[in-house]
């Protein structure tokens, strides 16, 4: 067989595999995981059914022992002074709220927990997440390394949110600057991988801790089909 014969089958082989790789890439897009933000931190469902079982004087009360709580923390680590304090506050500091202490007190370790764990079960896992980009790396016009947060201004206009609620994310082919306040679906492989990024800010940079990194196969604008 002449090779001028054997081209056109070679070439129809070549185009098929193509298609088949096109499909594959799709098929394993629609088989992520879609994730919220939420499964990234660790849960207490038991702590959540006792405060959602509480009446709703019971759970403003526990708020303000929380914020006595708080506040009496900040005063011993001088991150403010008596004179910062408002109003509010100072009716709050002279309250007992020794009744709720140990609620409190459970209170007060979850959210250690839910601040400063990853998730492990979610290690290695194709998932697919909404956030905004915080570009990092660029190539040329395009995108190829940045942060995924799930709130608008998160580093910029804000403090940056706990580690376990940022993903580090690597996408070497590129993606064109999304529009400002965009939403992005991200889809890849999660990886707990505890790290710093150095994140451009307009007044300098600052290393950003985040809990989780990620190798994008798909980057979208988010859209009411894949919401």
């Amino acid at each position: 067989m002449k090779m001028s014969s054997l081209r056109p089958i070679l070439l129809g082989g070549f185009v098929s595999l193509l298609a088949l790789a096109g499909l594959n890439a799709a098929a394993e897009e629609q088989a992520a995981r879609k994730v919220l933000w939420a499964d990234l931190q660790p849960d207490d469902i038991a702590l959540r059914q006792v405060l959602k079982s509480l009446a709703q004087a019971q759970q403003k009360r526990l708020a303000m022992a929380v914020e006595q709580r708080t506040t009496q923390q900040m005063l011993t680590e001088m991150k403010m002074s008596p004179q910062d304090y408002t109003d509010g506050e100072r009716q709050v500091l002279k309250q007992d709220f020794r009744d709720v202490s140990k609620l409190v007190d459970r209170v007060e370790a979850f959210e250690k927990r839910r601040t400063g764990e990853v998730m492990t079960g979610l290690d290695n896992q194709l998932i697919q997440i909404q956030g905004y980009v915080l570009p990092l790396t660029r190539d040329r016009r395009n995108v190829t390394e940045f942060l995924l947060v799930p709130l608008v201004g998160a580093c910029i206009h804000v403090p940056p949110p706990p580690p376990n609620q940022i993903i580090f994310v690597r996408f070497p082919q590129g993606y064109p600057h999304p529009p400002m306040f965009s939403t992005m679906v991200v889809t890849g492989r999660l990886k707990v991988k505890a790290a710093k990024a150095n994140l451009f800010l307009v007044d300098g940079a600052s290393d950003i801790d985040y809990g989780y990194s990620m190798d994008a196969q798909a980057i979208s604008l988010e859209t009411a089909q894949n919401s």
